[in-house]
C-alpha cells in the first residue's frame, strides 16, 4: 500500500495554525523587547535572553502537541488507507478544535507576557511565569481528547466503523471543549488588571483569576470525555 498523509486541511489545522500562532506571539514579544531596549536599555537585564527562551519553549507546546495526533492519523492511514466519510468529518472537527485551542492558548500567553514584559524579563520573572504557564493546560487537555478520539476510531482491523450520529456526537464534544478554552483568555484578561505582582496578595489573586478559566475548561473536558466514551 502506498504511503498516504493526512489531508491538507487537517495538516494546516493541527500543525500550520498552531505554528503560525506561536510565531506571531514570538514576534510580538521580541518587538516589545526591542521597544523597551530602545527607550530604556538598562531595563533589559543580562538574563533576559534565557527568560525569553523559556517563553518560546513553553508556548511551543501547542505546535509540538499538534504534531502528535497528525503523526497518529498518518500512521493509521499508512496502514489502512483513507477513512470513511463520518471518520473524516470527525477528524476535521478534531483539527478545528485543536487549532482553536492552540490559538487561544498561545494568544493568551503572548498577551500576558506582553502586558507584563518588563517584569517578565526582569527580576520579577518568577511572578509572571506561572501566569504564562496556565494556558498550556488547555492544550494538554485537547491532546488528551485527541488520543481518546483516535483510540475510538481505530481497531486491529483498521478504521473502526462509525455512524454519522456517533461522529457528530464526538465532533460536537470536541468543539464544545475548544469553545470552553476561551474562558482562559477571558480570565487572563481580567487577571491582567491586577497590578504590582511583587505583593504576594496580588500575585495569588492574579493566579487564582487565571485558574478560574481553566476550571471551566476542566468541566467541559469531563463532559466531552463522557460524550466520546459513550459512543
Amino acid at each position: 500500500m502506498s504511503e498516504t498523509v493526512p489531508s491538507l486541511e487537517l495538516t494546516l489545522l493541527l500543525i500550520g495554525v498552531p505554528a503560525v500562532s506561536w510565531a506571531v506571539g514570538a514576534f510580538v514579544i521580541l518587538e516589545g523587547v526591542s521597544d523597551i531596549r530602545a527607550r530604556d536599555p538598562i531595563a533589559i537585564p543580562a538574563g533576559a535572553t534565557a527568560r525569553l527562551v523559556q517563553y518560546f519553549a513553553i508556548t511551543a507546546t501547542a505546535p509540538i502537541f499538534g504534531l502528535i495526533p497528525w503523526l497518529m492519523v498518518s500512521g493509521i492511514e499508512d496502514n489502512f488507507g483513507s477513512p470513511s466519510a463520518p471518520v473524516a468529518a470527525l477528524l476535521d472537527a478534531l483539527g478545528v478544535a485543536f487549532a482553536w485551542t492552540a490559538v487561544v492558548a498561545t494568544g493568551t500567553q503572548a498577551w500576558i507576557t506582553r502586558v507584563r514584559l518588563r517584569l517578565f524579563v526582569g527580576l520579577d520573572f518568577g511572578r509572571v511565569l506561572p501566569l504564562v504557564v496556565v494556558p498550556s493546560t488547555v492544550v494538554i487537555f485537547g491532546l488528551v481528547l485527541s488520543f481518546l478520539v483516535l483510540g475510538r476510531v481505530e481497531d486491529s482491523a483498521g478504521w473502526a466503523p462509525l455512524t454519522v450520529e456517533g461522529a457528530t456526537r464526538m465532533g460536537t464534544a470536541l468543539l464544545v471543549y475548544s469553545a470552553s478554552t476561551t474562558a482562559v483568555a477571558v480570565s487572563s484578561f481580567v487577571a491582567g488588571r491586577v497590578r504590582d505582582l511583587r505583593q504576594m496578595r496580588n500575585f495569588v489573586r492574579a493566579v487564582s483569576m487565571t485558574d478560574s478559566g481553566v476550571l471551566i475548561s476542566i468541566l467541559a473536558l469531563a463532559w466531552a470525555f463522557s460524550q466520546i466514551t459513550s459512543v
